[in-house]
């Protein structure tokens, strides 16, 4: 009777050990290019580089742990790809989340351990639609689930904290775009259907409210992204009022810009922005298909605006969601994500699809080149490009994304 009893356990603890001791381990499921595909400036030089593209994530390690993972859950491989991504935030030691409303997840990897989950549930209740990601300095990772109207708080090694569903007395209604700012130590949170910004402390604790319905300065007409930038001043897409406002950490009005229009430097359908250490403002127009290049400073030698489309790549981009830019002493990545089902790597952007799920790469416009309109025509275009994401040098993340 003994023996019986102890041969099972014995083989369950065996077992156990070995799943302990053989974690798995996860890359990228990535594409390059044959054909290195660019964007160049006039003088022929190229302003964006195609790196890859990524598609979700693959094991590089099958381990006793996976084998009986799969026996007992039955996970497909399937669930590791991209649904529907709409937003993309990176953290301090690289780590990638990515929201994915098709897959009703976030996808978080760290790529220093190699490690991947899925991250489906916030306590006892399952993630219904993730729209916003983002890190703070501790790593912790903020998601905003519109349709629960909250934004779901995970520890470093993404197990759920807490949940932030009020702001005061007022109820979120759809909680969309988050951005941190390492400047003022808060998390901002955009509800879109109320017109407002709630700044919280990363321990959740609520601070103010910014804004209100309106079209007057300091006001929104739903509002669906923000950027914390390297200045520590507030970047928000004002959507329905065509503008970008840019208020200082306490949500003191500073200025705007933007117009309703059809051309070069107008903005019909703005969804996403980002803001790099030389000032040059991001702007995603999903109407236009494009990414448009705001300079606010003098000093540059960058125009005003410059603008850049899909129409000279070859790579069929569909419905571009986020930007994140990455920028670091030796190199600057820029990440497009679009909702074409993958993510491409372009040297310096990192782009969404929604149709094909992917990630884009890629480098952005040295600051002492005048950038350009890219006008040259090829087989494939940017459609709907919808948001954009930056993290400055100092490691700040903020994140926005398409609601």
């Amino acid at each position: 009777m003994l023996k019986r009893i102890l041969i099972p356990a014995v083989a369950l603890g065996a077992a156990t050990f070995l799943c302990a001791a053989c974690a798995s381990t996860w890359a990228p499921n990535s594409i390059t290019l044959s054909e290195q595909t660019q964007w160049r400036d006039q003088a022929n030089a190229p302003l964006v580089r195609h790196v890859e593209t990524i598609t979700g994530f693959k094991r590089t390690k099958t381990t006793m742990s996976s084998i009986l993972r799969y026996i007992v859950f039955g996970r497909s491989s399937a669930d590791t790809m991209f649904g529907s991504p709409v937003a993309v935030a990176v953290g301090s030691d690289g780590r990638m989340a990515v929201a994915d409303m098709g897959r009703a997840c976030v996808h978080l990897y760290v790529p220093g351990e190699q490690r991947y989950r899925t991250i489906t549930e916030a306590g006892k209740e399952m993630l219904r639609t993730p729209i916003g990601v983002a890190f703070d300095e501790e790593l912790r990772l903020y998601v905003s689930d519109s349709t629960a109207g909250a934004v779901q708080v995970y520890d470093a090694a993404g197990e759920f904290l807490f949940s932030l569903r009020t702001a005061g007395d007022a109820a979120f209604r759809r909680p969309t775009g988050l951005a941190y700012s390492s400047a003022s130590k808060l998390v901002y949170v955009i509800d879109t259907l109320a017109g407002r910004i709630y700044a919280f402390e990363p321990g959740g604790a609520y601070r103010f409210s910014i804004g209100g319905p309106g079209e007057q300065s300091g006001q929104f007409n739903f509002p669906t992204h923000v950027t914390a930038g390297p200045d520590g001043n507030l970047y928000v897409v004002d959507a329905m009022n065509f503008r970008i406002q840019i208020l200082d950490a306490s949500g003191r009005f500073l200025s705007s810009f933007g117009r309703h229009g059809n051309g070069s430097g107008d903005l019909a359908m703005p969804k996403g922005i980002a803001v790099d250490a030389a000032g040059v403002i991001y702007i995603v127009d999903t109407l236009f298909d494009t990414v448009q290049f705001f300079n606010l400073r003098e000093r540059s030698s960058l125009p005003r605006f410059t603008t850049f489309s899909s129409s000279s790549l070859r790579l069929c981009l569909i419905f571009p969601l986020a930007l994140e830019v990455i920028t670091n002493d030796s190199q600057s990545l820029v990440g497009f994500w679009f909702l074409e089902m993958m993510i491409s790597t372009w040297s310096p952007f990192l782009s969404l699809s929604f149709m094909e799920a992917s990630l884009l790469l890629m480098r952005p416009p040295t600051h002492d080149t005048p950038s350009l309109e890219c006008t040259s025509k090829a087989k494939s275009s940017i459609d709907d490009p919808a948001g954009i994401f930056f993290r400055s040098p100092l490691g700040v993340n903020t994140n926005i994304s398409f609601w």
